[in-house]
């Protein structure tokens, strides 16, 4: 059983939805900045600081492909996972790839005080985060094997349409 890789911009919902698809499907769940964490003894955002982005996105392929051979996954991406040639050739070989789509003005509605958390999105500004959606949403779109809007639906009501969806394309 293929791998179903859960990806999509900061605020879409791919950690919660990942994890109610994965039991839903009776399936083990990975968030894969958990993984790095694990592999690094580091927090992603410990990681991002000390060895910037490129060192980020490094340590995020190697924890992809990791966890892309171990069958039956569903796996929440990081939001910049695509931003990676190496990591979207992993998500292509090695899976299902779903993309929860969400607007930049829901992504931080979302996500809120946790914005300025972000290491890309300069202290929080809600105009960074939009023109880095709009970076990013082609590359999403190219990755995706399905594509699911979560604009204005509940987490339940996102995972019941990827769950239909995943059964249908496995």
């Amino acid at each position: 059983m293929r791998p179903v890789f859960i990806i999509g911009f900061m605020g879409a919902g791919k950690s919660t939805v990942g994890a109610m698809v994965a039991a839903r499907l009776g399936r083990p769940f990975v968030d894969l900045d958990g993984e790095i964490e694990r592999e690094t003894g580091r927090t992603a955002t410990e990681v991002f600081a000390a060895e910037g982005e490129e060192g980020f996105r490094a340590a995020e392929r190697a924890a992809l492909e990791a966890v892309a051979h171990r069958p039956g996954l569903v796996v929440a991406c990081g939001g910049g996972v695509v931003t990676d040639e190496g990591s979207r050739t992993i998500l292509r070989k090695s899976g299902t790839v779903v993309y929860l789509q969400v607007s930049s003005d829901e992504a931080i509605a979302r996500v809120g005080s946790e914005l300025s958390g972000r290491p890309l999105l300069r202290g929080g500004d809600p105009a960074a985060a939009a023109a880095l959606l709009r970076l990013r949403e082609r590359l999403y779109e190219t990755a995706a094997d399905i594509v699911v809007d979560t604009l204005h639906r509940t987490p339940e009501q996102v995972a019941d349409e990827v769950v239909s969806l995943v059964e249908g394309a496995q």
